[in-house]
């Protein structure tokens, strides 16, 4: 499976059908901003494929763009404060 890149900020509002401003603004009264949501998505769908018992660390770091399972781990531990695997275990 070929990693898909997250959408750009752009992409979104311009399927959303509004400006980039728009969208900007209705993140930040939600608390948050583009960045921080895409975070939020990763971490999601990292978690969501690593409780599947028929799938890799490594899958799920090629599947997310990871080239290398380190970056991935590192990133992993950054958000969440575990490791892919050690997530994986405690499931």
């Amino acid at each position: 499976m070929q990693p898909v890149p997250p959408p750009s900020l752009q992409q979104d509002a311009y399927a959303l059908r509004i400006s980039d401003r728009s969208l900007r603004c209705a993140l930040e009264v939600e608390g948050t901003n583009w960045r921080n949501l895409l975070v939020q998505v990763l971490v999601s769908s990292a978690q969501q494929r690593l409780r599947s018992a028929r799938i890799s660390v490594q899958q799920v770091a090629d599947e997310l763009g990871y080239a290398d399972p380190s970056r991935f781990s590192h990133a992993s531990k950054r958000w969440t404060g575990l490791s892919p695997l050690e997530f994986k275990n405690s499931q």
